[in-house]
Parts: C-alpha cells; structure tokens; sequence
C-alpha cells in the first residue's frame, strides 16, 4: 500500500486497520505533504507509532515552505522514490490512495506517477497513462481529492 497527499485523521485510521492484518498486505509506504515542518507536524508522534509497530514501514515527508527540506512537493519524493514505488504498483499489487487538493497535488501526483510508471517500465507515455488509468479503474489508484 502506497499512500500520498495531506496527512489527516483518516489516513491515521487507515494505517491502524492496515496494521492489524500486515503481514498479508505487505509493504506499507506513507509520503505526507505539508508546508511547514515545525507547524505542520500535528501526527508525527503516530505515524512514528505507527513506523516503531511496523504497521507503516516507510514514511517519507515532504515540506514546500521549508529551505532545508529534501523535497518541496509529494510529486518529488514519488519522482525520488519511483522505481521502489513502480516495482510495488507493477509487481507487487500494490494500492495508491492520494489524498489531498484538487489543484496541485492531484494532478502533480498523477503525472508523477505516469513519468515513473514509464520511465521504470520502458513504457511509452500513452502506455504509462492507459496502465495508471486502469489502476484507477480497478481501485488500486483511489483519490480523495477537494478543492
């Protein structure tokens, strides 16, 4: 299970369940997206919970206001991250849920995803984007997007 976006309460509960059952799920890979490291830290005593009970096995933040920070944007770490990631969508099943606004991160996340899926699979674009598209059609690439 791969998650991106804005962390909120739900994706907290998500992990819990997902915990319960986790060693048939497999890898659990959370990429959280805020502005400000020291403001927009409000669940980062759970999800360290959640990473010390192996319930949520990697954890990669990613801070758009923040100078110092290793990536601005969720798109980034899942550009940094794409072959881990592609291998666990393309080999391994993997689920996405993406959850956060309608502006940027859902269509930045998106071609993200697209650019990896080719880039790693030596698909051409239109075949990368056929491939996500039929992720979301089978519920493996799920979006709770707002605006």
């Amino acid at each position: 299970i791969e998650g991106v976006g804005h962390v909120i309460e739900g994706v907290g509960h998500v992990i819990e369940g997902v915990g319960h059952v986790i060693e048939g799920v497999g890898h659990v890979t959370l990429i959280t997206g805020n502005r400000y490291r020291a403001l927009d830290s409000v669940y980062e005593k759970e999800f360290q919970e959640h990473v010390t009970k192996e319930r949520l096995n990697t954890w990669h933040r990613a801070f758009s206001r923040d100078e110092d920070s290793q990536w601005r944007y969720v798109q980034d770490v899942v550009r940094d991250k794409g072959e881990e990631l592609v291998n666990g969508i393309v080999d391994k099943g993997a689920a996405v849920y993406v959850c956060g606004d309608a502006k940027g991160l859902r269509a930045g996340v998106w071609e993200a995803f697209v650019e990896m899926v080719g880039k790693w699979t030596g698909r051409s674009r239109e075949e990368s984007e056929v491939f996500m598209k039929e992720m979301r059609t089978s519920k493996r690439y799920c979006e709770d997007i707002w605006s």
